[in-house]
C-alpha cells in the first residue's frame, strides 16, 4: 500500500504524520490518494534539496560560488525543458504555477491596455482570480468560455482575443483539452494561448514545441518536487511580456528576485525522474483508476464525472448519492485514506459546490457530493480495494433514504 511517511529528518517521530499514524497495537497503514493536490516528494529530491541548501553562493555573483549556483539553475532548466520538449532558454523559474499564471495574465494586461482576454469556465482559481482582477482594475475585456458536458473546451467556442488561457487538464475531473487544436484556431485570430499545465506535467507526455502555445505554467510539487517552485515556459522570451516582479533584473530581466537554488535544483531532478518513469506512471495509474471505477459502478448511487472523456490516467472524480463531499472526505480520513473533495486550493470555499462541475451542467446538489481520488505511482491494487471498501462503509453509514431526507 501507499504509506504516508514523514521525512528522515523527523528523528523523534513527533510530526503530525507520525502521530496520526499511531494506534494501539502498531502503526496504521495510511493511503494517500490525493496526488493532484500535491505529490509525495521523491527521496532523491529531498536529498538533493538538503544538499543544495548547504551551499554558499548567489547565482548572480561572479565568483566560483556564484558560478556554481548558476550552473545549478542552468542544469535545472535543461531538466525541465527535456520533460516538456522545450529549450532551456524558454524556462523561467517562479514560486509556483500560481505566480506563473498571474505573471502571464497581469503582464499581458500591463503591456496591452484594454486586453481582450478569454479563459475557460473550468479554470483553476489561479487563473480565474487574476482574470477577474485585470477586468476590474485594468479594464481588460474578459470572456468566460463555456465547456461541454464532459468539461472540454471546443474550438467553436473560441473568440477573437489577444490572450486566451485554457488549462491542459482539469485538476478536479482530469479532463484533457486538445491544446494543439485550440492553439491552431487561436493563431487564426492572431492571439496568444496560455495553458496551465500544472496537472499534466509528469503524468502524460507534453510537447511544448509542437503544441503551439505561447506560455505554459508548471508546478514542482505536483510531480514529486518541493513546494514553492514552478516555472513559466515562454515560446518567445523577447515578446512583450512585462515582468510581474521588479528588482535586480534576474532571469534575463523578466523575473527579479534571488533564485531559490535548493528548490530549483530539486525541481529539475524531479522532472528528470518523472521523465524516466512516465510510461510506467501512465500504465500503472490508469490500471488503478479503471479498477476503482469498475468496482464503484457495481454499486448504486455512484456517479463518475466525465468518465467517457479523455482524462489524466490517475484521476477519478465521483459522487456518492446524498453524501456531501466534505462529509465523505472526513469519513475517508477517519479510515486512514486521504482523498479530496475537489481542488485543495479552494478549500476555503468549502461551502461552495465545484464550479467545474457546475460549468459542465451538473446540478448544485450533485456537485456538492463530489470526491476526487488521484493516484500516484506508489499506489497499489490493495489501495483501490481499501477505497472501495470505504465507499461501501460510508454508504451504509448514510443510507440513501436518510441522506435524501437530510
Amino acid at each position: 500500500m501507499s504509506k504516508i511517511q514523514c521525512s528522515s529528518y523527523c528523528r523523534q517521530a513527533r510530526c503530525c504524520v507520525c502521530r496520526s499514524s499511531q494506534r494501539a497495537g502498531g502503526v496504521r497503514v495510511s493511503i494517500y490518494a490525493d496526488h493532484n493536490a500535491t505529490a509525495p516528494i521523491y527521496s532523491e529530491v529531498i536529498t538533493c534539496q538538503h544538499e543544495l541548501s548547504q551551499l554558499i553562493g548567489n547565482a548572480a555573483s561572479l565568483h566560483r560560488y556564484g558560478r556554481y549556483a548558476q550552473s545549478v539553475v542552468e542544469q535545472a532548466k535543461s531538466q525541465v525543458a527535456a520533460l516538456v520538449n522545450a529549450s532551456p532558454e524558454q524556462i523561467f523559474f517562479t514560486s509556483g504555477a500560481t505566480e506563473a499564471n498571474n505573471w502571464v495574465i497581469k503582464g499581458m494586461a500591463f503591456s496591452h491596455p484594454g486586453l481582450r482576454l478569454a479563459v475557460s469556465a473550468t479554470e483553476h482559481e489561479a487563473i480565474l482570480r487574476p482574470a477577474e482582477f485585470v477586468a476590474e482594475y485594468m479594464k481588460a475585456q474578459l470572456t468566460l468560455l463555456p465547456v461541454t458536458p464532459l468539461g472540454r473546451v471546443e474550438k467553436d467556442t473560441l473568440v477573437d482575443t489577444q490572450l486566451t488561457s485554457i488549462m491542459w487538464a482539469n485538476n478536479e475531473t482530469g479532463v484533457i483539452n486538445d491544446i494543439q487544436a485550440l492553439a491552431e484556431k487561436i493563431r487564426i485570430f492572431g492571439g496568444m494561448l496560455h495553458s496551465d499545465a500544472a496537472q499534466v506535467c509528469g503524468k502524460i507526455p507534453i510537447d511544448f514545441s509542437k503544441a503551439g502555445v505561447d506560455f505554459m505554467s508548471l508546478s514542482s510539487h505536483k510531480l514529486g518536487g518541493p513546494m514553492g517552485v514552478g516555472a513559466l515556459v515562454v515560446k518567445d522570451p523577447y515578446q512583450p511580456l512585462i515582468p510581474l516582479l521588479h528588482g535586480g533584473g534576474h532571469q534575463e530581466g523578466l523575473r527579479s528576485g534571488t533564485e531559490n537554488i535548493p528548490g530549483i535544483g530539486a525541481f529539475g531532478l524531479a522532472c528528470e525522474i518523472a521523465a524516466k518513469q512516465l510510461d510506467e506512471y501512465q500504465s500503472k495509474t490508469r490500471l488503478l483508476r479503471d479498477s476503482l471505477e469498475e468496482s464503484l459502478l457495481e454499486n448504486t448511487g455512484i456517479t463518475i464525472f466525465a468518465q467517457s472523456a479523455e482524462r489524466l490516467p490517475n484521476t477519478s472524480f465521483f459522487a456518492m448519492e446524498g453524501v456531501s463531499g466534505e462529509m465523505a472526505v472526513m469519513s475517508f480520513d477517519k479510515m486512514g485514506i486521504a482523498v479530496s473533495g475537489g481542488a485543495a486550493c479552494g478549500r476555503h470555499h468549502a461551502e461552495t459546490a465545484s464550479h467545474v462541475l457546475q460549468a459542465m451542467g451538473v446540478s448544485n446538489e450533485l456537485s456538492d457530493q463530489a470526491v476526487r481520488v488521484s493516484f500516484g505511482i506508489n499506489n497499489s491494487i490493495e489501495d483501490v480495494k481499501a477505497i472501495v471498501s470505504a465507499v461501501l462503509k460510508i454508504s451504509k453509514q448514510y443510507p440513501i433514504q436518510a441522506r435524501r431526507l437530510g
